[in-house]
């Protein structure tokens, strides 16, 4: 057991510890009665001692818990002892319903709701944080005279100079023994936590991965010696820090919805010092309360090796992509979502999916979870079915021979058309709209896709290259494979780890920002300057983008191209969105344009037409001022 410390304002409550002391046989470091002046002095005194939990009352608690960092056992005023001295001050008065109020320090007395139903008084209780502070209360009451003021040394002083009948609280035995048994059970558990953290270390040391334990507000608490390996700093440098400070590679929201308890588990990945990680992480929950996680940490999958020839190879032919999640720039909720899955499909080597909105490509996510999987060494080769006829997929996939026809993989053997597959080797292979693949080839990629253990046995021969594969499409695959042009094997073996992105459309931080990141880009480059107003931003989500990326960035080259102000404001945006992306019908036969106004819209157009333009005349027939008339003239994209 530890040294415990009793440091008591009264002489008395120093004997009936030192009574309690004896009988329980405990350890003390030192039992005696201080000044208030000599409280904070005497908690370091004791400290240096090998006190490991002070007891103490009032004032001196407070001070003793304000400049020091140690335990602490606050002794208060049992209900009884309060009850006695009520009924003290009940005999001094004479009254049958006196009023009397307690002046004391908040630490000191527990609830006290009940008092006047108990002991038919009337009774105040006044709070106090410094000695000095009585004194604002008697001032506070002169008008409201109490019959008996309960205090203490102060409060007694100046109540009595008021002419105050007084009475001075003492702590009895009874709570005494209450702060000696709360300091044995609190020095009790101190010893347990500091036994199972002792435990909890040795199991981090010994521990081949990396572990983390952070608090309820994400602060790292303590770390092993893999991550102080990993990070470069020591476990006191650590300490204190904000998970994401130190690895701002590790989602925020995914730590947040731990510790808020949305979520019970985490797996994913991330890359650290140039190093493919797998993370999980789990709340640490006590009574049913979250108060903290556990951030375990451990190297990824065994890096694939390739050759010095076949890495020089690579890179001269420029399949090395330094892409990461942390370079994807993402604001929405929506996409921040596919990102964070994506980086839990990176730690595995099955094929990925992506289902991709119309004008985006998928590129960079693909390239960033290469980049965070075991096969980061190895080359990173993207194909494009859409431009191949069936014929030609043979030879782009598996490679051709001088005469054109597709190669036999089957044999060891350079070929003069390399296929996509060989030069993916060791690497990944992104293949994009893969809505194309011809039966065939569906075949052929999914023995390379099934366990070795099933193809080393087969009497066909084929070279199975090492290749992780990522496939995207515009279509689903499921009414691909219910309309029978994808076969139901290679569905399943696909489709599982499904990423599905949602239109820029839905999701307007990220409009914005690629908006944005457009027109800085097309003015840098045609040397103009266009800001957009508030007006133009907001429109901008009224519009479809039905080509997502692809139709934004054509749009702002259109736009700065073609902007005779550097201000843009709503007008200019419908006006060449309406022009580039008109609505089409089909009437008789043909297809024609169709604009469309609304019903206000074409009453302001006409009046317009029929006073030559004169917006107050305008105005005064519709009877709005010339100010609503130009604000709905701009929402509606009418200039004059």
């Amino acid at each position: 057991m530890s040294k415990l410390a009793f440091l008591f304002p009264e002489e008395q409550m120093v004997k009936d510890a030192e009574e309690m002391i004896a009988e329980r046989q405990l350890e003390i470091a030192v039992c005696k009665r201080v000044y208030t002046a000599d409280a904070v002095d005497e908690a370091r005194n004791a400290l240096m001692n090998g006190a490991k939990v002070i007891v103490a009352r009032g004032f001196q608690a407070l001070l003793i818990r304000e400049y020091t960092n140690t335990p602490l056992v606050e002794v208060k005023l049992t209900v009884q002892e309060v009850g006695l001295l009520i009924k003290r001050a009940k005999r001094l008065t004479g009254k049958k319903h006196p009023y009397i109020a307690l002046i004391v320090f908040r630490n000191m007395v527990t609830d006290l709701s009940h008092i006047e139903e108990l002991f038919n008084v009337r009774f105040r209780l006044f709070y106090i944080e410094k000695a000095m502070e009585a004194l604002e209360v008697l001032e506070g009451v002169k008008n409201d005279r109490p019959d008996c003021i309960i205090g203490g040394n102060v409060a007694i002083k100046a109540a009595q100079e008021q002419g105050y009948m007084t009475l001075f609280y003492s702590s009895t035995r009874e709570s005494v023994v209450e702060a000696v048994e709360a300091a044995v059970c609190l020095d009790q558990a101190l010893t347990q936590r500091q036994q199972e953290e002792a435990q909890f270390e040795t199991v981090l040391d010994a521990s081949f991965n990396g572990i983390i334990r952070v608090n309820q507000d994400g602060i790292i608490i303590v770390v092993n010696h893999f991550i102080e390996d990993l990070v470069g700093m020591d476990n006191e440098a650590v300490k204190g820090q904000r998970l994401t400070e130190i690895f701002p590679q590790i989602s925020m929201e995914q730590v947040e919805g731990i510790l808020l308890g949305e979520t019970n588990q985490i797996t994913s990945s991330v890359t650290i010092r140039n190093k493919p990680m797998v993370i999980f992480m789990a709340p640490i929950e006590v009574d049913g309360c979250i108060t903290g996680a556990i951030i375990s940490i451990q190297k990824g999958q065994e890096i694939r090796i390739v050759s010095r020839k076949t890495e020089q190879d690579m890179r001269m032919r420029g399949f090395v992509t330094r892409q990461t999640f942390e370079m994807l720039s993402v604001k929405s909720k929506a996409r921040r979502e596919i990102v964070d899955l994506a980086r839990i499909y990176a730690v595995s080597k099955s094929p990925v999916f992506m289902k991709l909105p119309s004008g985006e490509s998928g590129m960079d996510l693909a390239k960033a979870i290469h980049n965070n999987s075991a096969c980061r060494i190895g080359p990173f080769v993207s194909l494009d079915l859409g431009i191949l006829s069936e014929e030609e997929q043979g030879a782009a996939l598996f490679g051709s021979l001088e005469d054109g026809t597709e190669g036999d993989v089957g044999k060891e053997r350079e070929v003069p058309g390399e296929g996509a597959m060989r030069l993916a080797n060791h690497g990944t292979l992104y293949i994009r709209n893969a809505e194309c693949l011809s039966k065939l080839m569906q075949r052929k990629i999914m023995r390379n896709i099934l366990p070795m253990s099933e193809i080393r046995t087969d009497a066909q021969k084929m070279t199975c290259f090492d290749v992780r594969f990522i496939f995207s499409s515009q279509d689903d695959f499921r009414i691909l494979m219910e309309e029978g042009r994808l076969i139901p094997d290679f569905f399943y073996a696909t489709n599982y780890l499904l990423l599905q992105m949602p239109p820029i459309r839905l999701c307007p931080e990220d409009l914005y920002q690629l908006f944005d990141e457009c027109i800085r880009l097309y003015s840098k480059q045609y040397h103009k300057s266009i800001h957009l107003t508030e007006g133009a931003y907001s429109c901008l989500l009224s519009f479809a983008w039905e080509g997502n990326d692809l139709q934004i960035r054509t749009f702002c080259e259109r736009l700065v191209l073609t902007a005779k102000k550097r201000v843009v404001d709503e007008i200019v945006l419908k006006k060449l969105y309406e022009e580039l992306y008109p609505q089409l019908k089909r009437v008789d036969g043909a297809t024609r344009q169709i604009i469309y106004q609304s019903p206000e819209g074409e009453q302001i157009c006409e009046l317009l037409q029929k006073h030559f333009g004169n917006r107050k005349a305008v105005a005064d027939q519709l009877g709005i001022s010339t100010t609503t008339l130009w604000r709905r003239m701009k929402k509606y994209g009418i200039e004059k």
